[in-house]
């Protein structure tokens, strides 16, 4: 898996979980449960690793000793 791959497994998974197993952890607002498919997840994670990178920054995993 590339670098890449595993970041955008990492946050398609969070925004999964936001719009569907816990729509009310924000702020105290509640909001409806609504399904989103993984392909949704996985385009918003891209657009946001592209984001980031394209305002310069960079991911590192750090390496376990």
């Amino acid at each position: 898996m590339s670098d890449d791959s595993e970041i955008e497994g990492i946050i398609a998974s969070a925004i999964q979980a936001a719009n569907i197993t816990a729509p009310t952890i924000d702020l105290g607002l509640t909001r409806d449960q609504v399904y989103r498919g993984n392909e949704d997840s996985l385009h918003q994670a891209q657009a946001a690793i592209k984001a980031l990178r394209d305002a310069g920054y960079q991911f590192t995993k750090p390496q376990k000793p």
